[in-house]
């Protein structure tokens, strides 16, 4: 048996339901948990951009090697040149990840 017995029928001119189309895309939703959502008065939040998980891997993953490198610096307390050079490598990839993240985030 169906959770919701109800149905109900809602008619909409063309900016009404490009304006809901629109809603839907932008937060992830079915148009039918959208209204249920609407209705609830529950704030509608934007669908994160698909990159997102991908990106906050591999940051996660660049400080994981940096805190690698930081331990062995301090257990050996000598810097190689190598150290450095990825170390600044992975800053500057870093950086980059960072504004894509920012630029999706305005996007919303």
């Amino acid at each position: 048996m169906r959770k919701r017995g109800k149905a109900v029928l809602v008619r909409l001119n063309e900016q009404e339901h490009a304006h809901l189309k629109r809603l839907s895309e932008t937060t992830g939703l079915k148009m039918e948990p959208l209204i249920r959502q609407l209705i609830l008065g529950r704030e509608l939040k934007p669908h994160p951009p698909e990159n997102l998980a991908a990106l906050l891997r591999q940051m996660s993953a660049m400080g994981n090697n940096i805190n690698q490198i930081a331990k062995v610096i301090n257990s050996i307390h000598t810097v190689q040149k190598d150290d450095i050079e990825q170390i600044q490598e992975m800053q500057s990839d870093i950086q980059k990840m960072q504004s894509e993240l920012w630029q999706a985030i305005r996007d919303l």
